[in-house]
């Protein structure tokens, strides 16, 4: 509550940022992927279940570590972004956007006036209840450290990027792959040379902009191409992935010892 944003600084220096998704509701996790060395965690409110008690819980959990969080939220209803602000999120990240009248519906549900048009309650947990800055102070220091990130997922997304990286309030956009390969007509195969060509021609475009390319670095090698591309911001996976990949691997393991076991004992007279 109250503290300059790391990620918005770390951005504004061109500096990488390390985030991880939070699909779990759970505020155990989120300290888990802080004191692991998530900078920014995205609590996934377009496919997960987080309600307006979880979300604040989750933030505040992050932040006891160090780390800070911005929702995914599943479009840009002001009613909706504005609660997920005033739980103490640093901002949104808001899928399917096609056009920079879409984007600016994001910007007027972010920022207060005279920047956009959210609506006004300096005495939240985000102001720190009113007992820090006046309204006037606090309203200042919001729209100068909140962050918005949009997400080009489509045809018509790509198409629009020329004109949604005019906007300044806009500080990233990620381009999902999946999506976009489904919109050329592909779907699943975001590696067919049209949709492969698009999605580059679009992340030269974000990253010679001064915005912060999102970027998949699930491992060293897409780590190294991210930063050849010019991303500043890093998506190592999620706590889906972790549980998912982590006891596959186990239970793999233990599978594998268990035959090598029954072998050895077939083997003996």
């Amino acid at each position: 509550m109250l503290q300059a944003s790391k990620v918005k600084q770390k951005l504004r220096g061109g500096q990488p940022v390390i985030r991880g998704f939070l699909r779990f509701p759970d505020p155990g996790t989120a300290e888990i992927m802080a004191l692991a060395g998530v900078e920014l965690i995205i609590l996934d409110q377009e496919h997960y279940p987080f309600n307006s008690q979880e979300i604040e819980k989750v933030v505040r959990a992050a932040q006891i570590y160090g780390a800070e969080c911005m929702v995914r939220v599943p479009n840009s209803e002001p009613a909706r972004v504005a609660q997920v602000m005033e739980s103490g999120a640093i901002g949104v990240v808001v899928p399917h956007v096609e056009s920079r009248a879409q984007a600016m519906e994001v910007v007027n549900a972010v920022k207060y006036a005279p920047v956009g048009t959210r609506g006004f309650c300096p005495i939240t947990r985000a102001a720190a209840y009113g007992m820090r800055l006046s309204p006037e102070e606090y309203a200042q220091f919001a729209n100068e450290q909140t962050c918005i990130i949009l997400m080009a997922e489509t045809r018509r997304g790509l198409e629009a990027l020329d004109e949604i990286l005019t906007i300044p309030q806009v500080d990233g956009i990620s381009i999902g792959p999946s999506d976009v390969s489904a919109s050329y007509g592909y779907p699943g195969h975001p590696e067919h040379p049209e949709v492969r060509a698009a999605i580059e021609e679009g992340q030269k475009k974000v990253a010679a902009s001064g915005k912060a390319l999102c970027v998949q670095a699930y491992d060293g090698a897409a780590a190294r191409r991210g930063c050849a591309l010019g991303a500043r911001i890093f998506t190592v996976g999620s706590d889906v992935q972790v549980l998912t990949q982590g006891f596959q691997a186990l239970v793999q393991s233990m599978r594998q010892a268990e035959r090598e076991f029954e072998e050895k004992g077939a083997g003996q007279p």
